[in-house]
């Protein structure tokens, strides 16, 4: 365990946090460690405008034992976004795109075939208010491949369907959109003629001196890279391509990493710039001018006074005392247990009633991260780490944190984090049970494998269905019913590859059939049954010759997504 303290003296931590409560604080967040299963946890806290402590524990390198410190750099998952909306509040006071104004213009797609709805503006697709569906496991494929270059993304993310939640419509549902956030980096590239990574270096991170923010794949030095913990209770490492300049539909939305110290900066960074817009004083030098607006909220949920809370840009806002503290961590598995004892999960009391949090919660394979800023007092917790298994360990320990900031009463957030990680071993199980009650694999030779070779095509995205091998083709027995003797490719990048099994009648799958290999394979997303079975449909009027004679082949497969959106048909374009 590595302790720093930091701002105006070295011990002033002591006059802000009660010793004896700080110690075991830290002993707690120690012990996540084991319950969520990450490797590492490094966190740091800001109060009235300064740091007052830094700490980190446990390995950012388990394989050489090099452990994380306040410079490491931690993949943040959506905590990036509250850079990017930063950058379209930026682009919006220099008069380069606009945020009340319909998205599509901006843009420069074609409106003809484009499926954002007309007056979608740009504040809406900040804001999740699209009214548009979410399809991302079509976008972030498994073992972390991105199915979408930057150059076919635009039309990708043009062509999905209106969401089929709620009412469904632009401004009146709510639906989180990664998706439609990746095309807020391709409108900006637009708006300065300048890439992604390039203009968020010149615009924030050169400025307030982010200097182990990271934008780009070959900055590894002192980074923290992703793991799951196996059943065994070793750590596998995770590799994928979300730090990339090259994606920056992937690398604005999800991709970026960065330090506590740094995440401490930009937070201290955009609670000034929001109180300096507030009191009407001038922001023309300002860096980050306009960038208040991202914290104003635009969507709230109403649901009793510990339960409010609200969508900003990049951002989530709630009050303590409240029971949406991280709103959008990972740590949501537990549902059952949040209804019987709701008032375990209640951040705050009376003491610090009415006190603002402004938060951002950044889940991605093998990492997550919390950005929990207090702006009455100027205050900030970050919190990172470097493994995603058994819930939001960020979420956990930044919880445990606030409670000694704020000199709050103890609650036992141990025994939470434990219920949710037994809750997220629970939730695949239940998966895999489900899937084992649908598994009827029906009696199959080689030629039946005939009838599924082929390319499909749905929502700009193409399906390769293969033989694994030609022996898969011409085996000198009848099939294993069990054995995968086909493989999908997802539009084209042979890094997704999956195996596919006979599942049912007229039905393959790809789904995991083990927790280790559902988290290994960076398929946290695939979190229901359907989403790894393709169903397939035949055309009898299309025939080819196989041993038996004629026989009908597939024209589609139905390929449901999302566990709350409707299927998607993909047409066969190739044999």
């Amino acid at each position: 365990m590595a302790t720093s303290y930091g701002g105006i003296q070295a011990d002033c931590w002591e006059r802000v946090l009660d010793p004896e409560q700080l110690s075991r604080a830290l002993e707690d967040v120690q012990q996540l460690l084991d319950i969520c299963g990450v490797p590492s946890i490094s966190l740091g806290i800001l109060h009235h405008g300064q740091v007052i402590l830094r700490e980190s524990v446990g390995f950012r390198n388990v394989e050489r034992e090099f452990r994380a410190d306040s410079d490491t750099k931690y993949l943040i998952g959506s905590v990036s976004k509250t850079f990017l909306a930063a950058l379209a509040a930026i682009a919006d006071s220099e008069g380069r795109l606009k945020l009340q104004e319909p998205f599509s213009p901006q843009l420069h797609c074609d409106p003809a075939r484009s499926t954002i709805p007309p007056q979608a503006t740009l504040r809406n697709i900040l804001h999740h208010t699209s009214g548009l569906s979410n399809p991302q496991i079509l976008y972030l494929g498994p073992m972390g491949s991105i199915l979408h270059s930057a150059d076919t993304f635009l039309d990708f993310a043009t062509s999905i369907p209106m969401t089929d939640q709620g009412e469904g419509r632009l401004g009146k549902q709510w639906v989180y959109n990664n998706t439609t956030y990746g095309l807020i980096p391709l409108a900006l590239e637009a708006a300065y003629s300048q890439g992604y990574s390039s203009l968020l270096k010149d615009k924030i991170l050169i400025p307030l001196g982010l200097r182990n923010t990271a934008d780009c794949a070959t900055d590894e030095e002192n980074v923290a890279f992703p793991y799951i913990q196996l059943a065994s209770g070793s750590f596998r490492r995770l590799r994928n391509s979300l730090t990339d300049e090259r994606n920056p539909h992937v690398l604005g939305v999800m991709g970026m990493r960065s330090s506590v110290n740094d995440l401490l900066t930009w937070a201290n960074s955009v609670m000034g710039e929001g109180t300096a817009e507030d009191q009407g004083q001038s922001q023309t030098q300002s860096i980050l001018r306009g960038v208040a607006a991202t914290r104003k909220p635009f969507w709230t949920w109403r649901q009793g006074d510990t339960k409010t809370w609200s969508s900003c840009m990049g951002w989530t806002k709630t009050t303590m005392p409240t029971s949406r503290f991280g709103a959008l961590s990972y740590n949501f598995a537990a549902a059952e247990h949040r209804l019987l004892e709701p008032d375990k999960y209640i951040v705050g009391n009376n003491a610090t009633a009415g006190k603002t949090i402004l938060q951002s919660n950044g889940t991605v394979y093998g990492s997550d991260c919390g950005l929990y800023a207090f702006p009455d007092t100027r205050s900030a917790i970050v919190v990172c780490s470097n493994g995603l298994t058994n819930g939001d360990a960020a979420d956990w320990a930044a919880r445990i944190m606030t409670h000694a900031l704020f000199n709050l009463p103890r609650i036992d957030f141990l025994e939470l984090a434990r219920v949710e990680a037994a809750a997220r071993r629970a939730k695949f199980e239940a998966m895999l049970a489900e899937w084992h009650r649908g598994h009827e694999p029906p009696p199959h030779t080689s030629s039946d494998l005939l009838k599924f070779v082929g390319v499909y095509s749905g929502l700009e995205t193409t399906l390769t269905i293969r033989a694994r091998s030609e022996l898969d083709i011409n085996p000198t027995s009848d099939g294993d019913n069990n054995r995968p003797t086909l493989q999908v490719v997802f539009n084209n990048v042979e890094s997704s590859q999956r195996d596919l099994i006979f599942y049912k009648e007229n039905t393959l799958s790809f789904f995991p059939t083990s927790r280790d290999e559902w988290l290994s394979d960076q398929m946290i997303d695939w979190d229901f049954t359907d989403s790894g079975l393709f169903y397939f449909s035949s055309d009898p009027s299309s025939e080819y010759l196989n041993s038996d004679g004629y026989s009908g082949r597939m024209s589609s497969l139905t390929w449901k997504w999302d566990e709350n959106e409707s299927p998607t048909v993909f047409m066969r374009v190739e044999v």
